[in-house]
């Protein structure tokens, strides 16, 4: 028998005695689906969003007004805060990419997916250049912070060090 074959069985054996538990099992099977029915409440509400977003954003272009997506995207790409619609084309165009470029050679493939998982990451963390770039010099500010603070420390250390080491 293959090995996931066996390891699918057992969790999926576990499960059910977890679910089927005499004494707990109606319990969590409330539990479980009052939670499946909150995460089909809030994905209902965010398709809408995207629907609304979408429709928004199309009857301002019909009506020959482009500069949403101009100005949007410069503002998006600096500071993050995609519109859904936008954010949800990124993310499927990002697993399109990612899939396809598992079907590709190596230096396409490598290219592709990791354009693909950039795109999802994009999608999902909504963060524009400026956050990416204002992160790293926190970073380094940090970092300078800590080796200042190390600086300050080894002189008193060696001072205690030389002092415990003195004979009496």
């Amino acid at each position: 028998m293959n090995l996931v074959t066996c390891m699918t069985g057992a969790g999926l054996g576990a499960g059910l005695m977890y679910l089927l538990d005499p004494d707990q099992g109606s319990t969590r099977r409330r539990a479980a689906s009052s939670r499946v029915a909150d995460l089909a409440g809030q994905a209902d509400s965010v398709v809408q969003n995207v629907a609304d977003d979408v429709r928004s954003h199309a009857s301002r272009m019909m009506s020959g007004d482009f500069s949403d997506v101009t100005q949007g995207w410069n503002e998006a790409l600096q500071r993050g805060g995609w519109s859904p619609s936008a954010r949800a084309l990124m993310g499927l165009a990002g697993g399109g990419m990612l899939i396809y470029g598992m079907t590709q050679e190596f230096p396409t493939a490598c290219i592709i997916g990791t354009l693909g998982l950039v795109l999802i990451g994009e999608a999902i963390a909504d963060v524009g250049v400026g956050d990416v770039t204002d992160a790293s010099r926190r970073v380094v500010r940090q970092a300078k912070n800590v080796a200042r603070q190390a600086g300050d420390m080894v002189p008193s250390m060696t001072e205690r060090t030389q002092t415990a080491m003195s004979p009496p």
